[in-house]
C-alpha cells in the first residue's frame, strides 16, 4: 500500500475518535450516547485497520481494547442496562 493511503486511513480513524472526544468534552453529546459510541467504534475500527497496514502491534492492541470496551457498553445499552 502507498504511504498516502495509509496516512488517509490513519487520519480518518483519528478524526472519528477525536470528534467523539471533542463533542463529549464540549457536552454536545453524552459519553454513553449512540452517537458517541458510533463515532468511537468506527474510529477505533479504522485505526485497528491502520495498525494492521503499518504492522503496529502495540497500536493494534490498544485499538482492539478500545473497540472491545466500546462494544461492551453498546451491548449493555442495547439490552437496557
Amino acid at each position: 500500500m502507498s504511504m498516502i493511503y495509509e496516512t488517509i486511513v490513519g487520519a480518518t480513524g483519528a478524526a472519528f475518535v477525536l470528534t467523539a472526544f471533542v463533542l463529549s468534552s464540549l457536552e454536545k453529546i453524552h459519553r454513553f450516547s449512540y452517537k458517541y459510541m458510533a463515532l468511537n467504534g468506527i474510529g477505533s475500527s479504522i485505526l485497528l485497520y491502520y495498525a494492521w497496514l503499518i504492522n503496529g502491534i502495540i497500536f493494534a492492541v490498544t485499538n482492539s481494547v478500545w473497540l472491545s470496551i466500546e462494544l461492551y457498553y453498546l451491548s449493555r445499552k442495547l439490552r437496557g442496562r
